[in-house]
């Protein structure tokens, strides 16, 4: 999954799903989605809002829409520097 296109909704945009963060527990917890291939403007979104179509292909699509990307949470790893 880390790698494709994920599209929104009923709509023709798409997203580049380029993490997923695990809890300690093993559970997928959060996709990290951006417009583009590059890094920088990473946003974090709830895993449990990406879903697997069935049939040929399978495309992966997000429970949202275009719009609502600019209203999820900006991404940042945490980085320890010790």
């Amino acid at each position: 999954m880390i790698g494709t296109q994920a599209d929104f909704l009923n709509s023709d945009e798409s997203v580049r799903i380029n993490d997923i963060i695990i809890s300690p527990e093993g559970e997928a917890k959060y996709a990290v989605v951006s417009e583009s291939a590059l890094p920088g403007d990473e946003r974090q979104l709830a895993f449990n809002r990406i879903s697997v179509e069935q049939g040929d292909g399978g495309s992966i699509v997000i429970d949202a829409s275009a719009q609502d990307f600019d209203m999820m949470p900006i991404f940042k790893y945490d980085r320890d520097d010790d």
